[in-house]
């Protein structure tokens, strides 16, 4: 796997950076490469990060290389002198942020595979660790809503054995604060396996947060030893949890593995949401449509639109449009079929069994 310098691919260490004017700027010529003929993705894997390197390093300097790499990075390219092969796509993407990167895919019947992501980035480490854990729960908002709770019920003569059981709910969640707050004051205390421990159990009970700080530790191995797959695997749930920072810390990841060791992690995943589906928990729905259309190597628009389906049925919010965008991908006679054979879900015994027979 390619070393940190290789992924970051422009070591710019920790000086400050900034759009030069373009008199100062080294001009395209600059990149030619001898005319590279790419003809294997193992090709591509092994001789395009130098290449790209230098090619986000203009982008970061030149503005007028920006637009037309921005525009057409193929076309870009091949005026440099390197030419991919036909299958191999390239999408230069978050050009407006502070780290943009370049993606290659390579295109398969269907779909496109997702090859390689590189960088611009300052240094790998991005300065004190807390600056990259989350130090919020999104629970410390149910708990204080049950603490409310209780204050109103109590204060207008409400039964008694409501308050009581807002009163165990919100110890729960009290509870819950305290494992993830206590597992941050871990982190600042440097007590590393401590915080691992309180994010594992927090996580554990499908709190995001807890699952993202989790893997960043296992990442980086603070607390136990490094383990990119475990990482991977917290990361990619934290991931359809809705937490912004955890896609780019899964992409980091999965540069560190192989196709054949993000298999497992992926199956484990699709395991776990199924898992949390069968026991009632429909927000795991969605996550798993959108596991079979973005996660998977070459993606599975029939299973995604299956599962949007289901999340229609169940009336779960803004999933019509997600349901319809699968659809459009699927041949409209395949449609039929997938709506014949399709299972459905009952919430009352937990289980999946076939439609009742239509007259």
């Amino acid at each position: 796997m390619s070393s940190s310098t290789s992924r970051s691919l422009v070591p710019i260490a920790n000086r400050e950076l900034s759009i030069k004017p373009a008199s100062h700027v080294t001009t395209t010529s600059s990149l030619n490469e001898n005319n590279h003929q790419f003809t294997s993705r193992e090709d591509v894997k092994k001789y395009l990060p130098d290449i790209l390197g230098k090619v986000l390093a203009q982008i970061w300097i030149d503005p007028d290389f920006r637009r037309d790499f921005s525009s057409n990075p193929a076309k870009t390219l091949a005026k440099n002198g390197v030419i991919l092969p036909e299958n191999t796509e390239i999408e230069f993407q978050r050009e407006d942020s502070q780290r943009p990167r370049i993606v290659v895919f390579e295109r398969r019947p269907g779909s496109k595979f997702k090859l390689r992501i590189f960088y611009l980035q300052a240094g790998d480490d991005g300065g004190p660790l807390m600056a990259h854990l989350l130090a919020f729960s999104a629970v410390n908002c149910s708990a204080l809503l049950g603490l409310l709770t209780i204050f109103f019920l109590s204060g207008f003569g409400h039964p008694s054995a409501i308050a009581q059981s807002v009163n165990e709910s919100a110890e729960t969640n009290t509870t819950r604060i305290d494992e993830f707050s206590r597992g941050v004051q871990a982190v600042k205390d440097k007590n590393f396996q401590l915080a691992v421990n309180l994010f594992e159990t927090a996580a554990h009970r499908s709190e995001y947060e807890a699952q993202y700080n989790l893997a960043y530790l296992l990442r980086h191995g603070k607390g136990r030893p490094q383990n990119y797959a475990d990482a991977l695997y917290w990361v990619l749930l934290a991931q359809l949890g809705g937490i912004e920072q955890a896609e780019e810390l899964a992409e980091e990841i999965e540069e560190r593995l192989t196709e054949k060791q993000l298999e497992p992690v992926l199956a484990k995943v699709e395991d776990h949401l199924e898992r949390r589906v069968e026991t009632g928990e429909f927000e795991a729905i969605p996550q798993l449509a959108y596991y079979h259309h973005v996660f998977l190597p070459e993606a599975d628009y029939e299973q995604a639109y299956l599962w949007y389906a289901i999340a229609v049925a169940l009336n779960l919010p803004e999933m019509t449009e997600r349901r319809d965008e699968m659809e459009d991908k699927i041949e409209p006679e395949q449609i039929a079929v997938l709506q014949k054979n399709d299972r459905y879900f009952q919430p009352a015994v937990g289980r999946w069994a076939n439609p009742p027979e239509q007259n």
